[in-house]
C-alpha cells in the first residue's frame, strides 16, 4: 500500500503537469494572437515600396530635428505674423511637444512591434528545440 505521502506527491505532480500544460496552451494563444495583431498591424501600416519616397521625408525629420533650436528662436520672435498668441517660449516646449512627440510615438511603436516579433521568434525557437531534443530521446530509447 503506498503512504500517504507518495500519494500527495503523486498528486502534486499531476497538478504541476496539469498547470504546465495550460500555460503551454495559454503561451500558445497568445503567441497566436500577437502574431494576428501583428500581420494586422503591418497589412495597415506599410510604409511606401519605394526606397526613395521615404528618403526626403526621413531627411525633413532629421532636419527638423537638429534645426528645432533655430525654428524655435525665428518662430518666437516672429509669432504675431501667423498667430494670435506666442507657443514659442525659449526652452522650446511647444516646439518639441508638435515635432518630436509623434516622432518619440512612432518609435517606440517600432520598438514594441521589434519586441513582440522577438518574443515570438524566441518561442518558435524554444518549440523547436524542445520537438528536436523529444525526437532525439525518441530515437535513443528505440
Amino acid at each position: 500500500m503506498a503512504s500517504p505521502s507518495s500519494a500527495a506527491a503523486a498528486a502534486v505532480g499531476r497538478a504541476v503537469e496539469e498547470v504546465r500544460s495550460a500555460l503551454n496552451v495559454h503561451a500558445d494563444v497568445v503567441a497566436e494572437l500577437f502574431g494576428r495583431v501583428s500581420t494586422e498591424l503591418r497589412a495597415r501600416l506599410t510604409p511606401p515600396s519605394t526606397p526613395s519616397l521615404l528618403l526626403p521625408r526621413r531627411r525633413l525629420e532629421v532636419s527638423g530635428v537638429f534645426l528645432a533650436e533655430k525654428l524655435n528662436t525665428f518662430l518666437g520672435q516672429n509669432w504675431k505674423s501667423f498667430s494670435s498668441q506666442n507657443y514659442f517660449d525659449p526652452q522650446g516646449l511647444f516646439i518639441s511637444a508638435m515635432w518630436f512627440a509623434p516622432l518619440l510615438l512612432i518609435t517606440i511603436l517600432i520598438m514594441v512591434n521589434t519586441l513582440v516579433m522577438l518574443c515570438m521568434l524566441m518561442v518558435r525557437w524554444k518549440r523547436a528545440e524542445l520537438k528536436h531534443r523529444a525526437r532525439e530521446a525518441r530515437n535513443k530509447q528505440e
